[in-house]
């Protein structure tokens, strides 16, 4: 049975045909008339929130489309009466959206509407202006807490190897964080976060505590055990390691380049055998054959430019024969031994 055969299905008026529907987009597998996607509602949604961005921060908005978004607002309401009205047809509203996009910005709609959408009262606003933001916060707060006590532990008394692991892949992450979180709020600032970067972001906070780890074990080298002075509190293992960490952490794009170029090292080792070295060596005779060849027709061009001097200074024939013999005898001697013509018995 059909959607419209149902008992409970009620043909919809003109208002629920333009208003009706969800303003978030999805893909959905079976079409539904209520939970339809509705651009209507996107721009309109858009709208009011730039126009509250915007009178807000004290910005000069059109008034023509701020008009046209009151009206687009008032058609919106399910008692509206639209009987006595012209429909407002969406190119106008998408107009408006348009012109208050250009008051905006450099701001981006959708990090204005983000800001309005989640914006939190009371304290809660003291720790960002998305949930994104609260939540590393309020994460960062709590790994900083826990690294500042394993820290405290560690130098108190010689702990395991594992606390100094904890504490080391700890600090990575802090520093994932510390990027994450001063880049969000750079964009925060400027208008131009978006929601979809949430994962990336969360992505770069996995790979900073990977990096910042595995750079700290990678350079620092445990200090030599002895009996007053183990491994596990030595100074530079508490600082130097913990430092790296952190370093790794807030920039993973430089751990990659370094682990890449000691991967290329390595296949470059791996790779160089003999048949380089045959190639090579080719390379270079095929230069030396060049430069010898250019050293020749040099010192051809030389000579000729001799015998012609010889012959404006009024050379006898015998004596310009002479230097032309010689001049064939070195270009022949100079040929390939392919290219030389047969010698006459």
């Amino acid at each position: 049975m059909s959607l419209n055969d149902s008992p409970d299905f009620k043909e919809p008026n003109e208002h629920e045909r333009r208003w009706g529907g969800s303003a978030e987009w999805k893909p959905r597998r079976k079409r539904d008339r209520v939970d339809a996607y509705n651009p209507r509602l996107t721009v309109l949604d858009q709208c009011l929130a730039m126009i509250r961005y915007g009178t807000k921060s004290g910005l000069s908005l059109p008034a023509d489309a701020i008009d046209i978004v009151d009206v687009a607002r008032r058609e919106a309401d399910p008692q509206f009466d639209d009987t006595l009205y012209t429909p407002l047809p969406l190119s106008k509203l998408t107009e408006a959206h348009k012109q208050l996009v250009a008051a905006v910005a450099p701001a981006n709609p959708n990090t204005i509407e983000l800001l309005a959408d989640e914006e939190a009262h009371g304290v809660r606003r003291y720790f960002g202006a998305t949930r994104y933001a609260r939540s590393l916060a309020f994460l960062a707060m709590a790994l900083f807490t826990a690294f500042v006590a394993l820290q405290i532990w560690r130098t108190s008394s010689g702990a395991p190897l594992w606390l100094d692991i904890l504490v080391t892949a700890l600090a990575s992450v802090i520093g994932g964080i510390f990027y994450v979180m001063f880049a969000l709020s750079r964009q925060l600032s400027r208008g131009s976060f978006e929601r979809g970067l949430e994962g990336r972001y969360t992505n770069l906070i996995i790979l900073g505590g990977l990096a910042g780890t595995a750079l700290a074990f990678l350079i620092v080298e445990p200090a030599a055990t002895t009996a007053n002075a183990p491994a596990s509190t030595s100074v530079s293992v508490l600082l130097t390691r913990p430092l790296l960490a952190l370093l790794g952490g807030f920039s993973a794009r430089a751990v990659y380049r370094i682990l890449e170029r000691l991967v290329s090292t390595v296949e470059a080792l791996i790779k160089g055998s003999g048949d380089e070295l045959v190639a090579a060596q080719e390379l270079a005779a095929k230069a030396r054959a060049t430069a010898e060849i250019f050293d020749h027709k040099t010192e051809t061009v030389t000579d000729l430019l001799r015998v012609t001097r010889g012959i404006a200074a009024g050379s006898t024939t015998d004596q310009i024969r002479a230097e032309l013999e010689v001049l064939v005898a070195k270009i022949i001697k100079g040929l390939p031994p392919s290219t030389q013509p047969p010698q006459s018995e």
